[in-house]
Parts: C-alpha cells; structure tokens; sequence
C-alpha cells in the first residue's frame, strides 16, 4: 500500500522496525501521565480549592485551572524546540521526559501544601510546566521510533490509554481519602510509568554534525503557514474539533440541570455514565481506526469521518427527549473522537514541515488541541444566553464539521 510521504519523513523516516520494549514503555508513560494530569482536571483540583477559598471557590477555579492552562501552551512547542536541540549522550528526549516528571510531581507536592490562592496558582503552574515538558518529548518519540507504516497504530494506543486514564483518574479519588493522597497517589503512578519509559527507550541521538542550536526565536512557537501548508490545515482541524468537544462537553453537567431538568443530587451519576460511555466508546475506535489507518495508507478519510461522527453525536445529545437518551449521542461522540485522536496525530506527524524540529512542531500541533479549553469558556455563556444548549451544541457542530472539512486541503497525505 502506497503512502505519500512528506520531507520530514524523507529526512528522518523513522527505523525500519517498531521495537516491543518502545510500545510496552510508551503505552504505560502515556497512561501514567495522563492519569497524573486529568485528575487534578476534573476532580481533586476544585476540591482543593473548596478547601481554600469556599466563598469564592468559582473564580478561583477558573483562575488557577486558565491560568496554569496558558502557560501550559507557552511550555509545549519550547520544550519540543529544546528537546530537537539536545545533545546529551543518554538521548534526546529521556534527560526531558525525567526531568519533566520530577517536576511535575514536584509541583503537584506543593499544590498539597498550598494555604492560599496565590501559592496553589503558583505550584499547579509548576506542576503543569513539568507535565507540558513530558508530553513534548513523549509526542517526539513517535517519529523517533516508529515506522510510518505503523504509526496510526501507536497513536491509537494513545488515545486509548488517554481515555484508560480518564477512568482511572476519576476512580482513584474514590479509592483514597484525603486530599494529599488524592493528589499524590495519581502524581507518583505518573512518575513510576515514565520512570519505566525511560529505562526502556532507546532513544535517538543528535549526531555530532546535527543542526546547532539557532539562536533567532521566531518560528518558535508556529511555523511558515506559507512554507507548510498542510501542517496548517491539519492544526486547523484539529484545533476545531478540540474546540467543537470543549465548548458543549464541558457544560455536560449544566445541561442535565438546565436542559434535561435533573435533580442536582443525581448530576453526578449521569456525568458519569456519560463519561463511561463516551470512554468506553473511544477506547473501542483508537485501537480499530488507529490499524485501519494504517494497513489502508489513508489518514484523511478516518479524519473526516471521525469529526462528523464526533458532530452528529453531539445534536444526538441535546435533542434527546431523556437523559438516558443522550447516551446514544455520547456513544457516537466517543466513537469519533477516539478515531480522530488516534489518526490525527499520525496525519501530523506525515505532514511536519521538518524533521530537525519535531518535538517542536508536535509542541505546536499540542497548542491546537489545549487553546480551545481557554477559547471555550469565552464564547460558550453567550451562546447559551443568545439561543440556549440547542444552540451551544449546533455550534460545537457546525466547528467540528467545517474542521472535517478543512482536512481535505492537506495534500500530502491520502
């Protein structure tokens, strides 16, 4: 099966076979990290806000989580920049998947032992550093260790612990009582199975005659749209389709109460069946799509297919006569995003514009699908305001639809 190839991976196509110890590493180090970092997101973090400030818990949520989020997507493409550019004789991508985690652990630690609003800002800040500087360089080594052939595959599988560790996360809090084990036991889980990565990778080196450090910064956080563009139009989809999940996904649990008329005590049981749902339904797709992608050679078709899927799911959901009903719409949801994860990142990873900066370019690509958690929140209480959740969930949409369809203009990729 013929695939187009890009300059990157003319440059730099990976190795010619997909080594066991790699996928056994990268699975569990994307498992760990993301139970690591979407716990915090959507349980213990507002509960340690409760804790320190209960009359303004609301503000000071959205403060530290937006906050935190913005220098997370500072963070991503300068870590990937940096990680292109190192050296050191143990690897390119370990000394920042280590280095990462330790701070990013470290930073969830003093989250912990934070009194006030300014310090918990201060260290989730940190902590996001850390976990920002991780995913670069875990992101990285997909180019770095697997064949094109194989790599939707493997992106599959990071999809599909993405969502394992969705469930996990919200799931350990239950386990354990108390805030400080609430937020260690998902840091130091992150931490052993990156630990394990790092053991096992045998990562790339940068030859003794490779690219020196450049010492101009533009380009350091975006690329030449004219130079690449199907990197553009490939960040542009995704950045859509992220966007069209964020702004109606989040407000899941207003739309039981407002919508559906639900009973408050019950929101919790219904979010979380919509979340198993939804989970339950990606993981399905990641690994099906992810293979299909490949022994098919063509990206662009699951892409598409996948936000029109993710789309439809979401008018299922709010034109649902019951609650219960709404699951169907978060089954279809689940579906197409999990097939859009797992082969989007193999789309991009066919289509960056070089193969001396890939961990920075992957950073980039990482902004596309963490800038419309900000974006989100800004434009959602106006859509709600102006037209109800009818109208919140027509525009996730519609986003999603016209991302679908900006996929087409990549040209170097099928």
């Amino acid at each position: 099966m013929s695939v187009v190839t890009s300059a990157a991976e003319a440059a730099h196509p990976g190795p010619d076979r997909l080594s066991r110890r790699y996928v056994a590493g990268a699975s569990m180090a994307s498992f760990g990290l993301f139970v690591a970092l979407l716990t915090p997101l959507n349980i213990t973090m507002a509960l340690k806000v409760q804790q320190v400030d209960p009359d303004g818990k609301a503000a000071s949520l959205s403060l530290v989580l937006g906050v935190a989020a913005f220098i997370g997507i500072l963070v991503s493409p300068v870590a990937g920049r940096l990680s292109d550019r190192t050296g050191s004789r143990y690897g390119m991508r370990r000394p920042w998947l280590l280095g990462g985690m330790l701070t990013g652990t470290a930073g969830t630690y003093l989250v912990v032992l934070s009194d006030s609003i300014p310090r918990l800002l201060g260290a989730w800040c940190v902590a996001q550093v850390g976990y920002n500087v991780v995913l670069a360089a875990l992101a990285a080594t997909l180019p770095d260790q697997v064949p094109p052939e194989r790599r939707g595959a493997l992106a599959g599988v990071f999809s599909l612990t993405q969502n394992a560790s969705y469930i996990v996360g919200t799931f350990l809090p239950v386990v354990f009582a108390g805030i400080a084990l609430q937020f260690m036991v998902p840091a130091l889980l992150g931490l052993v199975s990156v630990l394990v990565l790092v053991v096992l990778l045998r990562d790339r080196t940068l030859p003794s005659a490779g690219p020196k450090p450049r010492r101009r910064t533009t380009g350091l956080l975006w690329f030449d749209r004219r130079r690449h563009p199907d990197m553009g139009w490939a960040v542009c989809t995704r950045f859509l389709f992220c966007l069209s999940q964020a702004i109606t996904l989040t407000y899941l649990p207003y739309l039981f109460t407002d919508h559906f008329g639900v009973a408050e005590a019950e929101v919790p049981w219904h979010v979380f069946l919509a979340n198993l749902v939804f989970s339950l339904a990606a993981m399905a797709a990641a690994l099906v799509c992810g293979v299909w992608s490949d022994r098919l050679g063509r990206r662009k078709v699951f892409v598409f297919g996948s936000a029109v899927l993710a789309s439809l799911g979401l008018l299922v959901i709010v034109l649902a006569p019951t609650p219960e009903w709404s699951l169907l719409g978060q089954g279809l949801c689940g579906l197409g995003s999990g097939c859009f994860y797992a082969v989007d990142l193999a789309l991009i990873v066919q289509v960056l514009p070089s193969s001396d900066d890939v961990g920075k370019d992957l950073g980039v690509a990482n902004v596309a699908a963490v800038l419309p958690q900000s974006v989100a929140p800004v434009f959602a209480p106006m859509l709600i305001a102006f037209g109800g959740y009818p109208l919140l969930f027509l525009a996730g949409a519609l986003a999603g639809i016209v991302g679908a369809l900006l996929v087409r203009r990549v040209r170097a990729a099928r």
